[in-house]
Order: structure tokens, then C-alpha cells, then sequence
């Protein structure tokens, strides 16, 4: 799949409007209705519902958006860390998610530390909940994850 196709998806989804989003991407309208039409055919279920003048983002259309999301931001991440890349230096960003807990002095100084070795590698830490620190690490969205109570941790060590 093309991520062109993506951000066409994308942009319906924002614009609710195949016409808007068409105007926006500077395409025209009945190329943006077919690769709508050939991305619902492919996943077998449809992503929007049509309503009067606005398209209504279906349950699967919403999954599918959220994961658009993620899967654009990881490609434009990664052509911005090829672009800088230093021979000489670690690039990159980690992302970290912890919960709401006394653990801020030990990040902040860990975090501190790291970057004086470290300062191509922007750090980006997210305050979440333990369920979630778990999904988005399944998923490969975070790269490391801090909790404060018993978890099952075998498949992150």
C-alpha cells in the first residue's frame, strides 16, 4: 500500500467530505471517491457512512484512522532521523511512557543525563495509563515504559 493512499484517507476523515478533501489535497474528486472505494473493497468493510453531505467515520473506520495516524508519523520520524543522521552521534527519539508517580526527580535526572551524552536524541515522554504504557508498547509505539505496581513483565524484558 501506498501511503498516498493514507493521507488521502486521512484527509476524508478530517474534512468529512470527499469534495473538501479533494480540494485540500488538490486532486480531483472522482480520483479521491475511487481510491476510497478500492480501500473499502480491500479491507472488505466500509469506512464511512454516507449522511446527507457528510461522511460519518465508521467503528473500523476509526481503528483505521488511528493507525494511519501512527504508522505517518512513524515514516515521517524516520526520514527525519535518516536525514540528520551523524556517524558520529546516536539519533533518534525514544519514547517513554510512565504513570502519574513519584518516578518525575529519577526521570528528569536520568533523562538529563542521557541527553549531556546524547543531545541528537529528543526524548518524548508521555503520561499515560498502565493499560495503555502496555497496548503502546505492544504495539512498538513506546520504547520503554514505567509502572508502579505488580505487572506481568516477562515479554518486555
Amino acid at each position: 500500500m501506498e501511503i498516498k493512499i493514507l493521507e488521502y484517507f486521512l484527509a476524508i476523515a478530517q474534512e468529512k467530505s470527499i469534495s473538501a478533501a479533494a480540494r485540500k489535497l488538490h486532486v480531483t474528486q472522482p480520483t479521491l471517491s475511487r481510491q476510497l472505494k478500492v480501500l473499502e473493497e480491500d479491507l472488505g468493510t466500509e469506512l464511512f457512512v454516507r449522511n446527507n453531505h457528510e461522511l460519518v467515520i465508521t467503528p473500523a473506520g476509526q481503528l483505521y484512522q488511528k493507525r494511519s495516524e501512527q504508522i505517518i508519523y512513524l515514516i515521517e520520524q524516520t526520514n527525519k532521523d535518516v536525514r540528520t543522521l551523524n556517524a558520529h552521534n546516536l539519533i533518534g527519539t525514544i519514547s517513554i511512557g510512565c504513570t502519574q508517580t513519584n518516578i518525575a526527580d529519577f526521570m528528569a535526572d536520568v533523562i538529563s543525563r542521557f541527553h549531556s551524552k546524547f543531545p541528537s536524541v529528543k526524548i518524548d515522554v508521555y503520561d499515560l495509563s498502565v493499560d495503555d504504557i502496555k497496548m503502546y508498547l505492544d504495539q512498538r509505539v513506546l520504547d520503554v515504559g514505567f509502572i508502579m505496581r505488580p505487572a506481568e513483565i516477562e515479554k518486555y524484558a
